[in-house]
Formats: C-alpha cells, structure tokens, sequence
C-alpha cells in the first residue's frame, strides 16, 4: 500500500491557480526548459514519438517543438495550466495500450511531488521503446534550504514544536539509485543550482506561490501564516540568509537525470 505523501488535489489546485500571474513568476522554469532541451540536443538523436509529463506551462512544450519530432503527447492533470496547449495529443492517464510506446519520455520538474517513485519509474519504462531515452528533471535537497531552516527556527520561538512547511526534496544519488535499480542504464546525472537574491522577502513567497510550488503535503500546516508570523520569519532569515546589501538569498536546486531503456 502506498503512502500517500502529497496532497495530489491541493498540488493541481496550486498549479491551476498559478496560471493567474503565471510570467510573472516563471524564470526558473524558463531557465530550466533552456538547459532540458540543450541536454537533449546533446543526444544527436532524432525522436518520433515523445512523451511530456510537466509541471510547467508552456515552456518546455514551445522549445520541445522546435526538435524534429511525429507526435508529441502531453500527459497532465493540470488541465488549467495546459489549456492553451492544443496543437498535439493531450491525455490525463497514462497510456496503458501496447502502441502506445515513446522512443523519448521527459519528466520535468515532477517527480519531487511524486508519492511512489518506484512505481511511477516503472510505468514509464514500460511505455519506452527498446533504447528509449528517459531524461527527468526535478528540485533537489537544497532548495529552498535557507527558507526551510528559517521556518523552523520561527515555528520553535512561536508555537511549542515545528511544522513541516516544505516538502523534503529528493537526493540525487538517492534518484539514481532507484532508476538503476529499475533497470535503466547508463544513468547520467547533473544539477544545476541557482542562488537568487530578492530585495523584498514577500517577493520570495509570491514566486513560490506564483509557480504553484507551495507546500502540499499531507501532513502539513493549514492554517494561515499570519502577519505577525510573516514578521518573526523575515526577521529570522534576515539573520542568517542576507547578504551584505541586505538581500534576502534563496537557493534552487533542479537535478538532470538521463537515462537508456534496456
């Protein structure tokens, strides 16, 4: 039985709702969509049919068409966000139908929401071709690191425990572990990590709502964060996490993971 980590319905809610202020949010994932089709050119491979799992709007998809391709499928639960994807085959389940096979499957920014890895890694396999290409794209253990630590800081001087306010994000060695142990060879890894400086500290909580990346899980605290609350937490990152310009500094870590059908 799997344990359900992740509220799934709140995580499509956040995303959906993301939509609204959308560009105004996204430079991370445009950032990440640039690097993901760049790893893919590296390949020097032509795929015919593609697969695209993602969790964010249109930028991967726009970049992804510019490849020479059949047919692109879009797999995704997030039918606000994906409305206005609508020149390729847009499904909510996955394809389960022996045809239905992909010689390029892309998980992008993903599988950190994930409930069962294994399970989902497993499904994906099945519907590669034989030497399919697999390449995934997630946030890693340190994102959000300063923010997380000041959370929890601000939880213990203000309530009697802490909370768990941001979701644990997967390892890289960990991911590559379990992929190989599905069968998937020649795993290559790669992180890219950005250190981004806000002159606001609300700016930084916008852009994480913005982009629908708030915390989801199950277990997690849902009350509101109250003014005052706000204020001790803006009080304890300024501590530790600002720079000399009094910058408030926030680290995001997003892991490539590529791979071979055997």
């Amino acid at each position: 039985m799997t344990i359900e980590i992740f509220d799934i319905k709140a995580t499509v809610n956040s995303k959906n709702k993301a939509l609204l202020n959308w560009k105004k949010h996204n430079f991370i994932f445009e950032k990440n969509s640039q690097i993901l089709i760049e790893k893919i050119l590296e390949i020097e491979k032509k795929f015919n049919r593609i697969l695209l799992i993602t969790s964010d709007c249109e930028e991967t998809y726009t970049k992804l068409k510019t490849l020479e391709y059949k047919t692109i499928t879009l797999l995704t639960q997030y039918t606000e966000l994906h409305k206005h994807i609508n020149d390729c085959n847009k499904i909510q389940k996955t394809p389960v139908k022996k045809r239905n096979k992909f010689d390029l499957i892309i998980s992008n920014l993903c599988l950190h929401r994930i409930d069962d890895i294994i399970t989902y890694g497993t499904e994906l396999k099945s519907l590669l071709t034989k030497n399919g290409f697999f390449i995934c794209s997630f946030f890693g253990g340190k994102t959000l690191i300063e923010l997380r630590d000041s959370l929890i800081r601000t939880d213990q001087k203000s309530f009697s425990g802490i909370y768990q306010r941001v979701i644990p994000y997967i390892d890289m060695i960990d991911a590559c572990n379990l992929f190989n142990s599905l069968g998937f060879k020649e795993i290559v890894s790669d992180k890219n990590t950005f250190k981004i400086k806000y002159k606001k500290f609300f700016t930084l909580l916008e852009d994480i709502n913005g982009i629908g990346e708030n915390c989801n899980l199950q277990s997690r605290y849902k009350g509101l964060m109250t003014k005052k609350y706000i204020e001790k937490l803006e009080s304890e990152y300024k501590k530790k996490f600002s720079d000399r310009r009094k910058n408030f500094e926030a680290t995001c870590d997003i892991i490539f993971l590529s791979m071979w059908n055997d």
